[in-house]
């Protein structure tokens, strides 16, 4: 320590030992959390693997190809946001009335109607065809989706996958959808990369999961592709 009138001053060489040991901790610390991270990971990935590989008998069983498994699950993971996003679905944590206040709004409402004008002939062949009036088809399309302008962003196989492998609930439920999501996707119904959905796994305009469009998706344009 050199003194410089009433003041005492460290030595330059002093201040960079402290802040040279500064940084090692700190650099101890960061490596220290990042592997821990990883390690979980890892751990996570592993036991993903061994759910995929448990679960391709019962895949088999249902009709499910080795080409189709493989290419599905080849290179997946767990969808880290399916998890985080299982017990915040807004129907469920907001009161009622907020919630009908935001999901039926004034500005919705008038979509609808603009769109009931621009798909009139559609609708009502829909109405036709099907039986199904046209104004619920439009509030299910609005509610589900807002008329399409969001369908998710999740790949739905990955979610259900997810979900199949670590939901603490209704686990015969997810399995089963797994399972229908993959025949659509052998099926050629709708390609793999493709398949975007909730984080619960419901897709399309009409958010359906794999069973309901099992039972209810139709091939409205004669395609061979009941794609929603």
């Amino acid at each position: 320590m050199k003194t410089l009138g009433s003041f005492a001053v460290p030595m330059i060489s002093d201040i960079a030992k402290k802040w040279a040991e500064m940084r090692r901790i700190s650099l101890t610390l960061l490596v220290t959390t990042f592997a821990a991270l990883f390690s979980a990971a890892a751990i996570a990935d592993q036991r993903f693997d061994r759910f995929v590989a448990d679960f391709w008998p019962t895949a088999k069983a249902s009709g499910i190809s080795s080409s189709t498994y493989r290419s599905v699950f080849t290179g997946m993971d767990p969808d880290p946001d399916t998890l985080r996003l299982m017990e915040k679905q807004s129907e469920f944590v907001k009161p009622v009335w907020d919630y009908l206040d935001s999901a039926v709004s004034e500005a919705r409402v008038t979509r609808g109607r603009e769109l009931l004008t621009e798909y009139d002939t559609v609708l009502r062949n829909v109405e036709a065809r099907y039986g199904v009036d046209r104004e619920a088809v439009l509030a299910i399309w609005g509610m589900e989706t807002n008329y399409g302008g969001f369908m998710g962003k999740h790949n739905v196989i990955r979610a259900l996958a997810t979900l199949a492998y670590a939901a603490p609930r209704r686990t015969k439920f997810w399995r089963s959808e797994l399972v229908k999501a993959l025949s659509i996707v052998q099926a050629g119904h709708v390609r793999f990369s493709d398949m975007e959905g909730s984080w619960a796994g419901a897709m399309g305009h009409t958010q359906f999961m794999p069973s309901s469009w099992e039972a209810y998706a139709a091939d409205y344009d004669g395609d061979g592709r009941r794609d929603i």
